[in-house]
């Protein structure tokens, strides 16, 4: 009788443990997936280029002379590019091609998280800032098109 109900307890735990198991890679895949969505641009890119080359990010991070958790924050989105001089060695480092070089320095600016706005700015500008800022997170693949197409276009004063 005893070593029955061991068992039946042994049972349980096994069962509970199983369930806590399923739950932690739930909330595992759910968090690497929060990860992920707030990478930039640039971090994105970067981590591209690296993999591409089949390069560490302890190994870039020694060519370069910065901590290999620096390369990690950048490419995790949770520091902002840096520098234009290690933005410069890193180019360096996986010796880019012209195109990715300047797709990277492309990124770099897509990806600064500061904005900072003219002191010459028209009132009616800053109201248009304003309504982006409420839609960040939000924009539609469609929207931002729309957005950029008028961004794009030249008034009747630039075309002379």
């Amino acid at each position: 009788m005893c070593c029955s109900s061991n068992i039946l307890i042994l049972q349980y735990y096994d069962i509970k443990g199983l369930f806590a198991f399923f739950w932690f890679w739930l909330y595992l895949d759910q968090y690497l997936y929060f990860l992920r969505k707030q990478m930039t641009p640039f971090g994105t890119y970067l981590e591209s280029l690296r993999r591409s080359r089949r390069m560490k990010q302890c190994d870039l991070a020694k060519i370069i002379g910065i901590n290999p958790s620096y390369i990690s924050a950048i490419e995790s989105g949770s520091k902002t590019p840096p520098s234009h001089q290690i933005t410069r060695a890193i180019a360096d480092a996986l010796d880019l091609s012209q195109k990715e070089e300047s797709l990277l320095w492309e990124y770099e600016e897509q990806s600064i998280r500061v904005l900072r706005i003219p002191e010459d700015l028209p009132l009616a500008e800053y109201a248009v800032i304003n309504d982006l800022k409420k839609a960040f997170g939000s924009l539609d693949q469609e929207k931002i098109t729309i957005i950029r197409a008028v961004l794009a276009m030249k008034t009747s004063q630039q075309l002379g």
